[in-house]
């Protein structure tokens, strides 16, 4: 993009879509012109590709907006389903080119960390990462940020322990739970909201736009994190 775009986008975005396709079922968000809000979270059983450009027009429209006013992307990068990942980064890179907006990719945790701390408070984001690991980071929420202490990982359930040992609270479900293998220490609260919202996606993009986040198709890299684990077949 040209730099002018680029400061257009930065300075006084006209509409802000956000993506979050890292699970089931997926979220979109948008800011219209004059600082309207719509989201919408997709039906549990409809397929990320089919359904998101549909679901984002009918939002679109629902905030006074046309797809030409659209100056920036922000897409969840995970980590989480390698397919819903892929759908997010390819559906915002082609919003990028449709449209000629700017993109940033944030991290899936991110959001929900955002959306299960409160201001002031530290925990720990928990997700099964299936084949016996678990993705996990360590945040620390301030009134309109997270900050993240341990950026988000893939580790066995040992290391998963040591780490959250200290942390005070846990974000995480049942699966990560019972992944985890052993029962978390006492002391520590677990709250179930492990799903990432794109409109926590939406809030923490244009607050890290207003600091001078870097902006482009590079933060949209996928943070696909576990180990590589393909069986070759003996014939």
């Amino acid at each position: 993009m040209t730099d002018t775009s680029r400061e257009k986008a930065r300075e006084a975005p006209s509409l802000v879509v956000a993506l979050e396709t890292s699970t089931r079922p997926a979220s979109i968000a948008v800011q219209g012109p004059a600082g309207q809000r719509a989201a919408l979270t997709l039906e549990e059983d409809r397929r990320h590709a089919s359904d998101l450009l549909g679901a984002l027009g009918e939002l679109v429209e629902r905030v006074g907006a046309i797809p030409s006013d659209l100056d920036l992307v922000i897409a969840g990068t995970g980590p989480g389903s390698y397919t819903g990942l892929r759908v997010g980064a390819s559906t915002a890179l082609g919003l990028m080119r449709g449209a000629g907006a700017e993109v940033l990719g944030l991290p899936s945790f991110d959001a929900i960390a955002a959306d299960g701390l409160a201001a002031g408070e530290r925990g720990a984001v928990l997700r099964n990462a299936f084949g016996g690991h678990l993705y996990l980071a360590v945040y620390e929420r301030s009134a309109d940020e997270v900050l993240p202490l341990v950026p988000p990982r893939c580790l066995q359930p040992a290391e998963s322990l040591e780490l959250i040992a200290d942390v005070p609270v846990l974000l995480a479900d049942g699966a990560a739970l019972k992944a985890l293998a052993a029962a978390p220490p006492a002391a520590l609260e677990v709250r179930q909201t492990p799903r990432a919202k794109a409109e926590h996606l939406l809030d923490l993009g244009l607050t890290r736009l207003g600091a001078g986040a870097r902006l482009g198709t590079e933060t949209l890299r996928p943070l696909y994190l576990r180990p590589y684990d393909a069986k070759v077949r003996r014939r």
